[in-house]
């Protein structure tokens, strides 16, 4: 089997999107695999190094072709996702030609002077300006630098709107620029919530109990889709309900705020309570409602 044309013809189908995959079968003693594992996140055939090798090994293994041994296997799963797939096969081969980083596996660095957060807009740097500045002592340079006692918070900012920004967080990504922290839009945090853009809080010494008295869903936002706390909120945005109490007795029945409250409890409940009252109303003018955004923020 020829190795390097094979390797080709796979990267090649994986960076253009295709799913389907031709791979050659190759005879026992040229399995691909190497059952001597370095450790380090992707390195299948445990020679040191992550190349288009590991992502082919990957692939062999997903088509049948071969079995990866149980070490392989824990640092196979690239995107963390709980399976090994062709996606993980991608992930490396991306990084291979620079579209992304690998995912550091070791410990978090705990010294250093320099913290990077990186945000969308300047809301962040605005905060440390008018808070830690003027209250706390810390020199702003004008650039987003802020010291004091030898230490600088760096804060990056687009300066763009949240939906606007959402390509220049992956630029930076795989940039190689430094980054700590970065703030993230209730629109789109789940897409780096999932694909192993961040750590779980606990690595970072961070326990779940310290916020046993915040809201529930200040909490849920910020926990993945296998039930990992990886963010938190930095605010609650509390609201009311405003209604017309007459209106709600007459076309709900509603006499209590207690009541009413149950009749707007989730949106699946709101939107049958907006549609009994649009029924309920005569003339149909009478309509419970709230932003269209609102509800798509949910």
């Amino acid at each position: 089997m020829n190795i390097k044309k094979a390797t080709a013809a796979i990267a090649a189908l994986l960076l253009i999107g295709v799913q389907t995959y031709t791979i050659n079968a190759v005879s026992d003693n040229s399995m691909l695999v190497n059952s001597s594992v370095s450790g380090k996140m992707g390195d299948i055939d445990g020679d040191g190094e992550i190349t288009s090798n590991d992502a082919l090994n990957i692939l062999q293994s997903v088509t049948g072709i071969s079995d990866l041994n149980d070490e392989q296997k824990k640092i196979a799963d690239i995107d963390s996702d709980g399976e090994i797939t062709s996606a993980d096969a991608l992930y490396i081969l991306q990084a291979v030609v620079g579209l992304r980083e690998m995912p550091d596996t070791g410990k978090l660095p705990s010294d250093g002077d320099k913290l990077t957060i990186v945000s969308w807009n300047t809301e962040f740097a605005d905060m440390v300006k008018n808070y830690y500045c003027e209250d706390r002592g810390w020199t702003d340079d004008g650039n987003g630098n802020f010291t004091k006692d030898g230490v600088t918070l760096n804060v990056v900012s687009f300066s763009k709107s949240s939906a606007e920004s959402l390509d220049d967080y992956y630029r930076y990504f795989i940039s190689g620029n430094d980054i700590d922290i970065y703030c993230m839009s209730n629109e789109w945090i789940c897409r780096f919530l999932n694909d192993n853009y961040s750590v779980p809080l606990s690595d970072m010494g961070i326990s779940e109990s310290e916020f046993v008295n915040q809201y529930q869903y200040t909490k849920d936002i910020g926990t993945d889709e296998t039930g990992v706390l990886r963010a938190v909120a930095p605010q609650c945005s509390v609201g009311g309900f405003a209604y017309r109490t007459d209106l709600a007795q007459e076309y709900l029945g509603v006499k209590s705020p207690e009541q009413m409250q149950e009749k707007v409890k989730d949106w699946n409940t709101f939107l049958e309570t907006a549609e009994e009252v649009y029924n309920a109303s005569g003339d149909r003018k009478t309509a419970l409602t709230t932003t269209f955004s609102g509800m798509w923020q949910a």
